[in-house]
């Protein structure tokens, strides 16, 4: 994300305020903005399922955490604890699983255990958070955001409410869309001829 390009309107106002600390405020309303309004999805590198093996690892991109599995093909998402409640044995049940629970950071459980390895089973779509030392937002998934963005930074900086912000990061997952990009729309630059 191009932070320079929100500076002259938080510089009219907070003036004589540091450029990083525009920067600074702009990168935590951004990793908000992902965690709460879920705005950043990728399709991660599909899973295998091996024989005999019910958890899995999900691989972000570097310096970035999963902050919620979206969808797992055609999996239903669970927890382990519903899973005891359904069947106390289903760790030794095998078959074709159909439903998947989080298990811990980047890891996932499939019921039923997989009778048969299968490659690229399914591909996880994920809602990703870049992480402090991580990337910073990219562009095509900040623009659609900007005043919001700019409203979380000037809250950051104490011009504003950060509950209020929170809450309206909740209702940008109403716009964000399945895809690798997000928004309402794209913006799209016609050439002549």
């Amino acid at each position: 994300m191009d932070t320079e390009h929100f500076y002259p309107e938080l510089s009219q106002l907070f003036p004589n305020t540091p450029w990083l600390a525009f920067d600074r405020a702009l990168n935590i309303a951004a990793r908000t903005l992902c965690r709460i309004g879920l705005v950043w999805r990728v399709d991660l590198d599909p899973l295998d399922w091996e024989e005999g093996m019910a958890e899995y690892e999900l691989f972000p991109p570097a310096n970035t955490r999963i902050v919620q599995i979206l969808e797992l093909g055609r999996l239903t998402p669970t927890t382990i604890q519903q899973l005891h409640r359904q069947d106390a044995r289903w760790r030794s049940r095998q078959g074709t699983p159909d439903v998947f629970a989080p298990t811990g950071e980047n890891r996932i459980t499939v019921y039923p255990v997989p009778a048969s390895t299968q490659t690229e089973a399914v591909i996880p779509r994920v809602a990703l958070a870049p992480t402090r030392e991580g990337p910073r937002l990219a562009d095509d998934y900040a623009w659609p955001y900007e005043r919001l963005l700019l409203r979380g930074a000037a809250a950051s900086l104490g011009g504003g409410s950060w509950p209020e912000f929170e809450h309206l990061c909740y209702g940008a997952r109403s716009h964000a869309v399945d895809g690798n990009h997000v928004g309402l729309a794209r913006r799209v630059r016609y050439g002549g001829l």
